[in-house]
């Protein structure tokens, strides 16, 4: 896997499915001319058609998901080929010979897939299914208690009981943007030309999203803590900038910061770039105030300088090569995969999650569906769901008063006791979010709908 993404490669649909065949004109007299108490005619199965739409979907997904982290079109292609069917390899050679020779395809992904379904068994071309069966809370945290290198992928969700609000709820930071500076698209406040013709309005507004030295991690954020404590947690990418990550203990080595934090901050001079800690520049950005470079200062006639960028991930910037060289090794150690609090929808981290499908299990925990296959799906808060796992796992050891202590300093109340009821086949619904999340349409056919527009190698930022 490359260490710098490629560029965008434009999006188009998958390929068409061939259409069903038309029934036979004799099947069709037969039909009509059987007495009414024969048996209704039994419909033709389609099956194979469901399966083949499925194989494309799931190869161009995957394919996506590779070449957004940094994979080359063949890199992509190699990975997505299935590992347990080496035999098969001579299979590639059409690919790879149809890839040299025809220049299109490096920017045609649903050919690519197609061409992998043409070549390939259709056995070796299906997802793997999963390798178990919910139908009890147990069951979930059987999969947490047999890990041992869990990947966990957190949003702005497991932060919103520290009084850190999300960004897309209907009361959330993107709200109040549009609302204060009157703008269309409250993301022009991340987009990094607009901080570059001007950081003020970005630095009116940072104080809200600037962690606090007095906020508490959460108890989700302590949870994962314990799974690194208790040499289960492989990796955490988080899509969040407040830090509280390495505030709960977990290691900047397991910790990859997606999009960037404000533990640092850098000069915007090219002269200088300038690296300085996030506390430096923290009362004038407290303030609404512009943080300029003192050394930048020293150097020039007037008192401008340089700009003290904090290190978070605007949109048109680049994720830090650090996402890429960690996803080349976990995707093959991990063993299970942990969704926690984001609705998935800023690529290129959105894709994450398919990197990981078939072939660990993966369990969303969110107070809403988002687009994805995730084997399991329990739908809460975070710190609730956490709870009642920690409860089914047995974990009450010298640790748990330390989680009663911190979630109720600043995270609000501690929760030992939450109902929930299971949806079948995968569903765990938790009190606070009722039968709605049950009745909402499962958005899995929609991988691409809440995506960003340039199929995200770039198009990245701290929202989840």
């Amino acid at each position: 896997m490359a260490s710098s993404p490629p560029p965008s490669r434009p999006r188009s649909p998958c390929p068409p499915l061939p259409p069903s065949p038309s029934p036979s004109p004799s099947s069709s007299s037969s039909s009509s001319s059987s007495s009414s108490d024969s048996p209704p005619p039994r419909k033709r199965p389609r099956t194979e058609h469901q399966t083949t739409h499925q194989q494309l979907a799931h190869f161009h997904t995957a394919l996506n998901a590779h070449l957004a982290a940094g994979a080359t079109l063949h890199q992509a292609v190699r990975k997505v080929l299935p590992t347990n069917h080496a035999h098969l390899s001579a299979h590639c050679a059409p690919i790879f010979r149809a890839l040299a020779e025809n220049a299109s395809l490096q920017s045609n992904i649903p050919a690519v897939a197609a061409l992998l379904h043409r070549f390939y068994p259709q056995s070796a071309l299906s997802p793997p299914a999963p390798s178990f069966r919910v139908s009890h809370f147990a069951d979930v945290a059987h999969l947490l208690r047999r890990a041992k290198n869990v990947v966990a992928l957190v949003g702005a969700g497991v932060s919103v009981s520290c009084g850190i609000p999300d960004f897309r709820s209907a009361h959330g930071l993107y709200h109040s943007v549009a609302e204060r500076f009157g703008l269309s698209d409250p993301q022009q406040i991340f987009c990094i030309d607009h901080f570059e013709d001007d950081p003020s309005m970005f630095f009116e507004f940072a104080s809200q999203i600037m962690p606090q030295p007095h906020v508490r991690p959460s108890p989700t954020h302590r949870f994962l803590a314990e799974l690194q404590s208790r040499r289960r947690l492989l990796r955490l990418y988080s899509q969040n900038i407040d830090g509280l990550e390495k505030r709960a203990g977990v290691s900047e080595q397991r910790t990859v910061l997606c999009h960037g934090s404000f533990l640092t901050a850098t000069c915007t001079s090219r002269a200088c770039k300038r690296r300085v800690k996030g506390t430096s520049i923290a009362p004038q950005v407290a303030a609404g105030l512009v943080p300029r470079c003192i050394k930048c200062q020293k150097n020039s006639d007037d008192d401008s300088g340089g700009v003290l960028k904090p290190d978070i991930v605007f949109f048109g910037e680049k994720l830090p090569n650090r996402v890429a060289d960690c996803l080349e090794t976990d995707i093959e150690k991990a063993d299970l995969l942990l969704v926690f609090g984001t609705s998935l929808q800023v690529a290129p981290v959105s894709k994450i999650p398919a990197m990981f499908y078939g072939h660990v299990p993966s369990v969303l925990v969110n107070r809403e569906l988002v687009a994805g296959h995730f084997d399991v799906e329990l739908l809460g808060d975070c710190d609730d769901v956490v709870a009642a796992l920690r409860a089914e796992l047995g974990w009450h050891d010298r640790s748990a008063a330390r989680y009663v202590d911190d979630a109720r300093g600043a995270a609000g109340a501690a929760t030992t006791n939450v109902a929930y009821h299971f949806v079948p086949p995968k569903r765990f619904l938790f009190a606070n979010v009722g039968s709605e999340g049950a009745r909402r349409d499962d958005p899995e056919d929609q991988n691409n709908s809440n995506e960003s527009e340039d199929d995200g190698v770039t198009n990245a930022s701290h929202t989840s």
